[in-house]
């Protein structure tokens, strides 16, 4: 059933005819609704719950759950922000002076954003903080197990997983309701701008008051898959004492991308390849050389990773290929494989009766004992974030429009070394001129609520 039709059904069972506006919306990533509506809960702004399904607030009308959701997460950062003794971070080392700057403001807030492109150091300023804090008690989380593992390969510590599992979250109830704290000192969340509205709610809720919290990211990426653009809006208001940008790239191998990102972001066009000079047997050559992949702005369509993923499997098999990349879509705590975690998917490998099998992190699984996966040749830009290959190429079909520059963005970054962009102009431009902006409330709120 089309998410279209669930809203509609939705809006006449109780006889709200706008509900259905603001569940497309929601699907869309936006809290709200620039919209009036008779009938709706009236609210001055502290509410943390209302009875009904719709609430007006000022020009805003919300669906009930957003609502909940975005004062919940506002007022629980909010408390967070107390004094905390300073810790002393001695010379600055091998780190650049931004960087220094970055780890000392860190060091004295209980809340601190760092944020900045690929390339500029984020990671170790990560690594800094934490061999200053000098505590056992440190937690490191991401949105996703391709992040967290890489987190984890640059800092030596432990606790280091996905959000879902420090939170113990299995379902939508649990980020709803869980309340018990986080124990630790010291919690880092890598890769903030994947991270949704409920998420945010639950994780903010669950931090002690006087643990320092630092969220890093890029706020210039694509927005989370659910509702919101939290970790931007935290960017644009937190005080200036509690947030660090880093901007300079430390990889010269870089520059030259960066600079086209660059573009992307003031909205200038780019240039790109005839969608119809994509060569099947040219990719296939360069995967085989390695750390090359194929990214699309789209899922569907004849240029979407779906049909892509096909043409190279059909072109491998051909040549009796009998190891296929995958990616996992789904966790599975058993065996420590996260959703977005990459593998291999091994023809007649198994010793015993040589069936298929899987392979993640070394660990060989027969197919019934594996989690969901997919095809991964091409991967979607969306779940590429968190990750980074030598050499990419970037696929924008058409209609890969509606998510705006930040796609293009998004997928340029994910290249260190070499990139190659294929589209039609016209779709490219398009992309580079509209930016993927969410409405909400959360900068009102921010301004407005106590914790």
């Amino acid at each position: 059933m089309s998410g279209e039709l669930i809203d509609q059904m939705v809006a006449e069972a109780v006889g709200i005819p706008i509900v259905r506006s603001l569940m497309e919306a929601a699907r869309k990533g936006h809290s709200c609704i620039k919209a009036r509506a008779e009938g709706a809960c009236s609210l001055k702004g502290n509410e943390e719950w209302f009875d009904g399904c719709i609430g007006q607030w000022d020009d805003l009308l919300y669906l009930q759950r957003c609502w909940v959701l975005e004062s919940r997460a506002v007022r629980a950062l909010k408390r967070l922000i107390v004094d905390v003794k300073q810790i002393y971070i001695g010379d600055k080392g091998d780190l650049t002076q931004s960087q220094f700057e970055a780890v000392k403001k860190g060091m004295a807030s209980s809340l601190f954003c760092l944020s900045g492109g690929p390339g500029t150091g984020k990671t170790h300023v990560i690594a800094k903080l934490v061999s200053q804090y000098k505590g056992k008690d440190v937690m490191i989380a991401a949105p996703t197990g391709k992040a967290a593992m890489q987190i984890k390969e640059r800092v030596n510590i432990e606790q280091v997983g996905t959000l879902h599992r420090l939170l113990d979250i299995k379902s939508f109830s649990d980020a709803v309701w869980k309340r018990d704290p986080i124990d630790a000192g010291l919690i880092l969340i890598d890769e903030c701008s994947m991270v949704d509205l409920s998420l945010w709610a639950s994780l903010l809720s669950r931090v002690k008051v006087g643990t320092r919290l630092v969220l890093v990211g890029d706020p210039d990426q694509l927005p989370p898959i659910g509702v919101g653009t939290f970790y931007k809006e935290i960017c644009q208001w937190i005080d200036p004492k509690n947030r660090a940008h880093l901007e300079k790239c430390m990889r010269s191998s870089q520059l030259d991308i960066l600079a086209l990102a660059d573009q992307v972001k003031r909205g200038e066009p780019i240039q790109a390849k005839p969608l119809e000079e994509i060569e099947i047997s040219v990719w296939a050559a360069r995967f085989q050389q390695g750390d090359f992949r194929i990214l699309s702005c789209k899922r569907g369509g004849a240029y979407g990773t779906e049909a892509i993923n096909r043409a190279m499997q059909d072109f491998f098999e051909k040549r009796g290929e009998r190891t296929i990349p995958i990616m996992a879509t789904e966790s599975n705590d058993e065996y420590g494989i996260s959703n977005g975690e990459l593998g291999r998917l091994i023809k007649g490998k198994s010793s015993q009766n040589s069936e298929d099998v899987v392979c993640f992190k070394g660990l060989e699984l027969p197919i019934p004992l594996s989690p969901a996966f997919e095809l991964a040749y091409a991967i979607s830009v969306h779940k590429s974030q968190g990750s980074e290959y030598n050499h990419v190429a970037l696929v924008v079909p058409p209609g890969s429009e509606i998510f705006g520059r930040e796609v293009l963005y998004t997928g340029i970054t994910r290249a260190r070394l070499s990139l190659e962009i294929y589209g039609q102009a016209k779709t490219v431009e398009m992309c580079s001129l509209k930016s993927c902006k969410r409405l909400s409330g959360t900068l009102r709120k921010l301004e407005c609520l106590s914790p």
